[in-house]
């Protein structure tokens, strides 16, 4: 069982060693007053700056209440020397930096608190366990002493945190030496009071009596340890009317020494931990453990002795079990020993208990992994108990973790998973069988800060450097990893104290779902408890006033995020004009009405129409401001405007101004412009269903699957040597070398995954991947439809696009692994009877074959001659490279594509509100050339397919579906009436099973299904129906969203020619393939020109270099795309015109980069030379030049190679630049505008 630190930090460490090393400390000591030298070092515990020196301070006050008998003034040169002196003893040697917050905030219905950590780490987590409890004793019987007493201590901490400075909970600051003198003149007053001061702060004389110092102990403080002290029990020192705090690190623990030890003395140890048990039953019951189980029933079995122990398990996924063991301290001990004396666990055999669950578990068959978390739900003080055996088996991995409360507590709020916990715990296992042991005395959660802080990985493989690894290695993690993770929970689930108009304190929870930063940034708070009539309220916490907001009723997220995107924003712009310093408290109560059926579709209501729809009420007397909206507003969010919500935040303001009394003309119309800056700013949507998705949103998943980066860096160990004879700290040179080597581990890779399939169910595996295409496909379409209104609602465009394009990014790459892990599946998994597959399984084979497709990647950027071909195995086997190329090209390439891409679905916004239109027949609107390219090349008609897919997708929409399996006579009944030859459709779009992925029909190319390269012809875009048999009825399996999306990329990449000639069978559509990249090239150079004409210059389109130097041998210059001028400056442009493919994989990125480097292979020139070389003979005849354009001086002249779209050669540094430059149409406006 671990031990806490907070046990640890000073258990066992007694004032009188420290006496025995620091004798003349004591004869100093002796001289002084004690209240004042108490008070300067209690003062001194309140410094953040002083943390990591807290057991010397606390050491120092123990000790000067102790001796201290003088009248002495304890100067500020005397307290530093004595602080510097135990710093150079054997204390010193327990300090650390910090590795939990230093000032903490604690909840009740008497508002929030403010405590000093200590030595106690997670001491707020145990308080407020305590408060809990206290709070829920009935008010007779003498249990009201013992509440005053408890909230007396917290309102006397909450002051001296206050005089302080320390203004809530705070983390880690730096950290100094030694005290500053501004620090030590200081000090005193933050823990001294006079009982006129305590009156002050509504703290009564006899409240605070059970924690008065009776001078009677000061011979036992030297006998005492820092964690059993006199002055823990008793921290306030008080002489005539002065009161004095020397440890105000200790009120935590006093309170919990003061409820737990004092229920014990009074003989009701059995009812204190039952109260205990109870408390930690509801904390776990209202958030399950890690999201294991709902609300899960926790009942504990009481013990007259020893431990209460409850317990409870989950199958997280197919396969995967969770245990869930609380176990309760007993208090065995804790009335004499206090927190000297360790919980004991030891008769709790948790191994044979784990040992039970995993046989039961296994009795059907079907477990794979396990995991039993031993949860130590205590008050604080150290645990002890027998070290869990190992309980795997040669089936099954089995994982015993203890942890204790608090810090599963900290890992449920930031959302961890069991399957994260066992792939950090498969990790270290992996690590230690490649010859690394980590020691970590911190526990689990050090643990994943360690990894959370290396991107998932448990080494730093690039810090091992390139030697092979001699022997074990031991890794010892610092114990203070932990407070990252501590901060996280604070920063994204911090709990505190709001209060409504009525008074009463309600606990909220920091709201801090938003992808954006500054929203993030706001002091939002969602209440912790479900209220059936308004679901959980949202309150902004600013430093005057609390303004809160229910919506009613409680139906749907999209109108709570409606408040939680408006209700900080309004809340802002008041505290900016000073309108709520006036007001204790705001309640906005938002009702709308039950949403639109999608069939109403009445006509769009007017700006004016929606504000009357929303009536306008004002309680003064509960501070409540009613808005109550109709089926107008909702009618109005399908304007391509804001006027619903504007509407709805202008009414907010005017029921403020009213609230308040202020009645300023304009002053609300003032405060609006402030909050809605863009008619576009909006958080809800009433978009027009456009396609199928949108018909059946509630048969795909609200999330697509996350990758565990634990499982991709663990995927690394060994790796290096895996597949082929390497060892650690091996270098390979050369393009040719890099290039095989990287193929045997993508093979190696590729095939190990394939090994893996074929113990799963392929239409089990298919289902999983197919839905979680689909919910990436839907969350993408969501990211774009809403950017424009993110982009409003988010003054930072540059940030929010970046945010934006980030997602963008995530959402391919789940895409890309999805639909190529569907094509290995199809093959290779089992065609009944197989294993289900569960989350893990599918993070694991996607974060496979994404590294497959990486080390792919590489070795055509390395052939290409983009990337050094030099390739390191590092000594434990992770495979590293130079990644400049994808550091400084690919990356911001694809950031910049991601952009772009953003940008066309922010200029089609208003597309979003418009019923989609359509074609009966599209055939006929195409160029005659293409329509017959393509039936010669595909034997389908285009008109066919459109209605085929129709036809599915009508069926998968009566039946609610996103993916449907059905036999292929069963499609024949859906399509055969209105497609006469749907079985030639059919043929079209299906992917068939082959008996291994690797076998390749005889007509394919290898290129077709190697999985890092894009537009291959044997890929689920192109073959979006699964045949997962070969029966002569076979079952096929569709994702019609997939299959439309399949069908438009197939028809773009024939119709803009952007599919490689190789794979074109006909001549038609290779001739079309060459005629439309041709017509493409110059339709986008008079586009370039009419863009330079916009800017104020004179532009000509396709001028021959010949017309200007009129030599023969000029002919090899071909024509110039634009030759743009400007009379006025004497500046001439020439511009090359370059409308490229979108390229995506590494690989196509680095082949494109080879064809403008400016270099001539053999007697090739790339597209780079030859504008270079048109460019040098210009100017070389710059008079000509000046002639032809009839210009009156010398002419300046620059040269670009301008790209339709974003290009990775934009970003690659060139020798050329001086000569030409690279820039997209895009930037033609900031570069050449005249205006």
């Amino acid at each position: 069982m671990e031990q806490p630190d907070e046990a640890s930090a000073g258990f066992g460490i007694r004032l009188g060693r420290i006496v025995q090393e620091h004798g003349d400390v004591l004869d100093t000591l002796r001289a002084c007053d004690l209240l004042d030298a108490g008070a300067l070092f209690g003062g001194l515990l309140t410094a953040p700056t002083l943390q990591s020196c807290c057991i010397r301070l606390e050491a120092l006050a123990n000790l000067a209440v102790a001796v201290c008998s003088g009248s002495g003034s304890l100067d500020a040169a005397t307290a530093t020397n004595l602080f510097e002196r135990l710093g150079r003893g054997s204390i010193a040697m327990l300090e650390d930096p910090p590795e939990d917050a230093f000032c903490a905030t604690v909840t009740s219905t008497h508002g929030d608190y403010r405590i000093l950590e200590g030595i106690w780490e997670s001491s707020a987590f145990y308080l407020q366990r305590t408060i809990d409890i206290v709070e829920r004793l009935p008010d007779e019987r003498g249990w009201d002493r013992l509440k005053n007493a408890v909230f007396a201590l917290l309102a006397l901490s909450d002051a001296i945190c206050d005089r302080a400075g320390l203004t809530g909970t705070l983390f880690q600051v730096s950290q100094t030496d030694s005290p500053s003198d501004d620090l030590l003149s200081a000090a005193r007053d933050r823990v001294m009071f006079t009982g006129e001061d305590l009156a002050r702060l509504g703290i009564s004389e006899e409240a605070i009596a059970p924690f008065l110092f009776d001078q009677d102990l000061s011979g036992a403080l030297l006998d005492a340890s820092l964690q059993h002290s006199p002055l823990i029990d008793y921290p306030i020192v008080r002489a005539d009317d002065r009161y004095v705090v020397p440890l105000p690190t200790a009120f935590s623990a006093t309170i919990r020494r003061y409820v737990f030890g004092g229920l014990t003395e009074q003989g009701m140890r059995t009812d204190a931990v039952g109260l205990l048990a109870d408390e930690y039953r509801r904390l776990f019951s209202n958030r399950a453990p890690l999201g294991v189980g709902h609300a899960p029933p926790i009942f504990f079995k009481e013990a007259d002795e020893g431990p209460w122990v409850a317990e409870y398990a989950a199958e997280i996924e197919p396969g995967r079990f969770v245990q869930v063991l609380l176990l309760v301290d007993g208090l065995d001990g804790f009335l004499r020993g206090g927190f000297d004396h360790a919980a004991r666990f030891s008769s709790i055999d948790v191994s044979a208990r784990a040992a039970a669950f995993r046989d039961h578990a296994a009795a059907d068959g079907n477990v794979r992994e396990g995991l039993t978390l031993v949860v130590t739900c205590g008050i604080g003080r150290a645990a002890i108990g027998s070290r869990p055996d190992d309980i795997s088996t040669e089936a099954i991995r089995w994982e015993t973790l203890p942890i204790m409360a608090p810090d599963l507590e900290t890992l449920t709020l930031l959302q961890v998973k069991p399957q994260e916990v066992l792939a950090l715990t498969g990790a270290e296992r992996t690590l230690y069988e490649h010859g690394v042991t980590i020691f970590n005395v911190n526990g689990l959660i050090n643990l994943l800060a360690h990894a959370r802080s290396l991107d998932g990985a448990l080494i730093d493989h690039a810090a091992m450097g390139k030697e092979p690894l001699e022997g074990h290695l031991q890794l010892l993690l610092p114990p203070e990893l932990a407070l990252d993770l501590r901060r996280e929970r604070h920063e994204n689930a911090g709990r505190r104290s709001a209060a409504l108009p009525d008074g009463q304190y309600v606990t909220v929870v920091r709201e801090r779902d938003s992808i954006f930063a500054d929203d993030r940034a706001r002091p939002l708070y969602v209440d912790e408890v479900w209220r059936d009539e308004y679901g959980l309220r949202v309150v902004y916490v600013a430093d005057s006033c609390d303004i809160w907001c229910e919506v009613r009723p409680p139906r749907g997220f999209d109108r709570w995020q409606v408040a939680t995107t408006w209700v900080p924003r309004v809340a802002e712009a008041l505290d900016r004009a000073g309108l709520l310093q006036a007001i204790d408290s705001v309640v906005f109560r938002l009702r709308f009405g039950e949403p639109p059926t999608e069939a109403a579709t009445p006509e769009l209501p007017s700006q004016q129409q929606i504000i009357e729809a929303l009536r306008l009420t004002v309680d003064h007397d509960n501070g409540l401001i009613e808005v109550a909206a109709d089926d107008t507003f909702e009618f109005g969010l399908g304007r391509t405007d804001n006027a619903s919500e504007s509407a709805l935040v202008m009414r907010m303001f005017e029921g403020v101004l009213q609230l308040s009394g202020r009645a300023e003309a304009g002053l609300a119309e003032q405060l609006h412009a402030e909050v809605v800056t863009s008619p576009f700013a909006r958080q809800a949507h009433r978009f027009q269903a456009r396609g199928f998705r949108d018909f059946v949103r509630e048969a795909i998943p609200d999330r697509p699957l996350t990758l565990q980066p634990i499982i991709d860096k663990s995927l690394r160990i060994g790796l290096g040597w895996r597949y082929c004879d390497a060892t650690g700290g091996d270098e390979i040179e050369g393009k040719r070398e890099c290039c095989d080597y990287l193929n045997v581990v993508v093979r190696g890779l590729l095939d190990d995954l394939c090994g893996q399939l074929r113990a799963f169910d392929r239409q089990e595996v298919l289902q999983r991947l197919l839905l979680t295409h689909e919910a990436a496909m839907v969350m993408q379409q969501r990211y774009r439809e809403t950017a424009r209104a993110n982009l409003a609602l988010h003054p930072d465009e540059a940030t929010t696009l970046r945010v934006l394009s980030e997602k963008e990014a995530e959402n391919n790459a789940v895409l890309l692994a999805s639909r190529v892990l569907a094509e290995l599946a199809l093959c290779e998994c089992v065609p009944d009877e197989g294993l289900i597959p569960g989350d893990t399984d599918l993070s694991l084979w996607l974060s496979q074959l994404l590294m497959a497709i990486n080390y792919g990647g590489w070795s055509d950027a390395m052939h290409y001659e983009a990337m050094e071909a030099s390739v390191v195995i590092r000594p434990l086997g992770d495979i590293h490279a130079n990644l400049d190329f994808v550091n400084e090209v690919a990356e911001p390439f694809g950031h910049a594509a991601g952009k772009a891409i953003l940008r066309g679905s922010i200029d089609g916004y208003e597309k979003n509100f418009e019923a989609p239109r359509f074609s009966a027949n599209g055939a006929a609107q195409l160029d005659p050339d293409f329509a017959e390219a393509w039936i010669i090349e595909t034997g389908v008609q285009i008109d066919d397919c459109r209605r085929f897919i129709d036809l599915v997708e009508d069926k998968a929409i009566a039946s609610g579906q996103a993916v449907m399996a059905m036999k292929k006579s069963q499609l024949g009944q859906i399509v055969a009436d209105e497609v006469a030859d749907w079985e030639a459709v059919a043929r079209f779009f299906v992917l068939k099973t082959r008996p291994r992925w690797r076998d390749l029909p005889t007509e394919s190319d290898e290129k077709d299904f190697q999985p890092w390269r894009f537009r291959r012809k044997l890929s689920l875009l192109r073959r979006p129906i699964l045949q997962l048999d070969d029966e002569d009825d076979p079952l096929l399996m569709v994702a019609p969203g997939l299959l439309r999306d399949g069908f438009g990329f197939t028809f773009s990449g024939y119709y803009e020619g952007s599919f490689p000639h190789y794979q074109l069978t006909s001549p038609q559509m290779t001739a079309w393939s060459g005629a439309i990249a041709n017509k493409r090239g110059e339709e986008f150079a008079q586009a370039v020109a009419a863009r330079m004409l916009e800017l104020g210059w004179n532009a000509d389109a396709e001028v021959q270099v010949r017309r200007i130097l009129p030599r023969r041998e000029n002919d090899r210059y071909g024509d110039l795309d634009v030759l743009a001028w400007d009379p006025a400056t004497c500046r001439i442009l020439l511009l090359e015109c370059k409308d490229l493919h979108f390229h995506k994989s590494l690989g196509e990125m680095a082949e494109q980069v080879r064809d403008y480097r400016g270099i001539q292979d053999g007697k090739k020139r790339d597209d780079m030379l030859k504008h270079i070389d048109r460019t040098n003979v210009l100017m070389a005849h710059i008079p000509l030049l000046q002639r032809y354009l009839k210009l009156d001086d010398v002419p300046s002249i620059r040269s670009f190679i301008v790209f339709r779209h974003p290009v990775p050669m934009v970003h690659v540094p060139s020798d050329a630049e001086g000569v030409v430059q690279l820039t997209t149409f895009d930037e033609l406006k900031s570069i050449f505008s005249l205006a």
